[in-house]
């Protein structure tokens, strides 16, 4: 027999490295729909999903049996939060309205069953063309700090191989492979566009 269930899992404390093996313990355990959201002070991540459980094992059993999992993904303690809730037989309340309401609203509050007369649509103005602040072309013309930056490593023929080797030595290949673009891409992204400017300025 099984019965359709809403499981939260709370899990407090937890290593932040361990975070994808919980995850993954958690779906094998409770299949269905698994996502999670993470909150930190104290660092938490929740994890939600819909599935049954089986084989007459109750709620308290099954909560134990998670944070067993969970601890041995976790390589230790953390807090675990199981919240079940029940999906089948929820509580439900019919409200049926008769004819008695009807005559009632009818008598009482007849402008509330009026058809309201539908409103004519005013005529919209034409847009007007669109006016560009001063400067706003020149504005557009003006490259980038990046573009820039690209334009100077260009005409320079300048080689980052060895500048990009110093910042990710693992990943270099791949990325000198691409070109001068690439490996100053690669610089705005890891210094930002400044560090990238003053790292050009200073290099020989």
């Amino acid at each position: 027999m099984s019965r359709a269930y809403h499981m939260q899992f709370k899990v407090i404390g937890l290593n932040p490295s361990k975070e994808d093996a919980i995850g993954d313990v958690l779906a094998d355990e409770w299949v269905g729909g698994m996502y999670s959201y993470a909150s930190r002070d104290p660092f938490s991540v929740t994890w939600d999903g819909e599935s049954s459980l089986c084989g007459g094992e109750s709620e308290e059993e099954f909560a134990s049996r998670i944070a067993v999992a969970v601890w041995q993904a976790n390589q230790g303690f953390c807090e675990v939060e199981v919240i079940a809730t029940y999906l089948e037989n929820l509580p439900f309340e019919t409200h049926f309205m008769d004819r008695d309401l009807y005559e009632k609203v009818k008598a009482e509050h007849p402008e509330a069953l009026e058809l309201k007369p539908v409103e004519p649509v005013e005529s919209v103005e034409p847009m007007k063309p669109l006016e560009l602040l001063p400067g706003f072309v020149e504005a557009l013309k003006t490259p980038s700090r990046a573009e820039a930056l690209y334009l100077l490593v260009e005409e320079k023929g300048l080689d980052l191989d060895d500048f990009v080797h110093q910042l990710k030595s693992v990943e270099a290949s791949d990325i000198n492979n691409d070109g001068s673009r690439a490996q100053l891409d690669y610089m705005i992204a890891v210094g930002g566009i400044a560090w990238a400017e003053d790292a050009l300025d200073n290099y020989k």
